[in-house]
């Protein structure tokens, strides 16, 4: 085998991968893989990306990826689907101790080839996880070869082994009992079949061909118009049959000289077209590994730009989950405060509504107390008017009072003069003097 490729990345990813050489021109690619629970679904990109490189040849890829492949996630079966993987375990490999009948699928073996693998889970109770194990069935050699189109120089071999071991038999029972022997009995029926055709082919019936006819098919025994034994006659026919195909191969040496020759053109032809193709692939492959150097390195750089990218990811996301319950906790307080907000709103609205009334009888008590300063001034109007009055009519009593004084004192000075007989007529003299007086006065 050899190492392509070990990569891994913690916390996400455990990847390694092996080139198993199972012949010259033909190899498998092994990746072992584990994922963490804890990995996130980037993990599975990079995975996918890395084993996407190798899917020219056939691929096998184990491990565990900490999915129940018994009930595939849609992202991971997303990934399988576009690599063309199949997973060949089909049972579970992890048991729950309370639930024997309940189980999961953690492990996994997926291949591009499943055909070839056949697998299997056993259960030791080392662990609460069983052992998994495939078989990789394989042939290094194609045999068969088409009709009427030459055959490989190995089948020629064979062909030529059939020829010398049949010439050192004698009866047609040893020479059917030699090719039930061989073990190659594939080619051999395919010999016997395509290439000198008998009507006894223990393996296919079939018809001799016009062209493989030869005189001595249409031979009859000696001696047929006397009895003979059974024996003799048996002899006769197994001398016959012997002759039918001693001309036969007679006619298949020829065949196999023709081919021969054929064949080494063909492998003139061959070498030369493998050393233009040698030449033109040790350029190719030159230009390949160095296409392919670059892109390893291209990946290496983008797998470690991707995992510092996610471990900056991984940073973000725990900043933003912080910044999410902050916002929770501001969005929980501002639908408090737009409730107190309602409430003051509704504080406010009934307010307004006390202020509009209050307005409106600030207004009326307003015109009332104009209306009220209106009747005020009148009333001051008139309480001036009325205090002029009071004081002319109180300067005009005061005057009268002291008319009415000097009236009496001059009543006093007449009452002296006059005599007691004139005081009565002085007297309602005076008295209607002083009505006068008053009602000129009020008038």
């Amino acid at each position: 085998y050899s190492f392509i490729l070990s990569r891994s990345v913690p916390k996400q990813f455990e990847l390694l991968l092996l080139k198993i050489h199972l012949s010259r021109n033909k190899y498998v690619t092994v990746a072992a893989c584990y994922r963490p629970p804890s990995a996130t679904s980037f993990a599975l990109d990079t995975i996918s990306e890395l084993i996407a490189l190798h899917l020219s040849s056939e691929v096998v890829l184990l491990g565990d990826l900490n999915w129940d492949m018994l009930n595939t996630p849609a992202v991971l079966q997303s990934k399988i689907d576009a690599l063309n993987l199949t997973q060949i375990i089909k049972e579970p490999t992890r048991y729950n101790p309370k639930s024997i009948t309940m189980g999961t699928l953690l492990e996994i073996i997926l291949t591009n080839s499943p055909s070839k693998y056949t697998s299997a889970v056993f259960n030791q109770d080392l662990s609460n996880h069983c052992l998994i194990a495939c078989h990789h069935t394989f042939s290094t050699m194609q045999s068969g070869f088409r009709a009427g189109h030459g055959c490989t120089s190995v089948t020629l071999k064979v062909l030529n082994d059939i020829k010398t071991a049949i010439d050192k038999r004698q009866t047609y029972t040893d020479n059917w009992s030699y090719f039930h022997s061989q073990k190659d009995k594939l080619t051999i029926r395919q010999t016997l079949i395509y290439i000198f055709p008998l009507p006894t082919t223990p393996f296919k019936t079939r018809l001799p061909s016009p062209i493989m006819t030869t005189p001595n098919q249409s031979r009859t025994p000696r001696g047929v118009g006397t009895p003979l034994s059974p024996n003799r006659i048996t002899r006769l026919q197994e001398k016959d049959d012997l002759c039918n195909l001693n001309d036969r191969l007679a006619v298949y040496i020829d065949k196999v000289r023709s081919l021969e020759s054929e064949n080494a053109g063909l492998r003139m032809r061959i070498t030369e077209s493998e050393t233009e193709i040698s030449r033109e692939m040790k350029g190719m492959k030159a230009a390949y590994e160095a296409e392919l150097a670059d892109a390893r390195q291209t990946l290496d750089s983008v797998a470690k730009e991707r995992a510092r990218l996610q471990l900056e990811l991984g940073k973000v996301r725990e900043d933003y989950k912080e910044l999410k319950a902050r916002n929770t906790k501001k969005e929980s307080d501002l639908a408090g405060a737009l409730l107190r907000l309602k409430d003051l709103e509704a504080l406010l609205n009934s307010k307004d509504a006390s202020l509009t009334t209050a307005l409106g009888e600030k207004r009326n008590l307003e015109a009332e107390v104009r209306n009220l300063k209106a009747q005020l001034a009148k009333l001051e109007t008139s309480l001036s008017d009325a205090k002029k009055q009071l004081q002319d009519e109180m300067l005009r009593r005061v005057d009268g009072e002291n008319r009415i004084q000097t009236v009496k004192e001059e009543l006093e000075f007449q009452k002296n003069l006059y005599t007691e007989v004139r005081l009565s007529d002085i007297v309602t003299t005076v008295t209607m003097m002083m009505i006068i007086i008053i009602l000129r006065h009020f008038n």
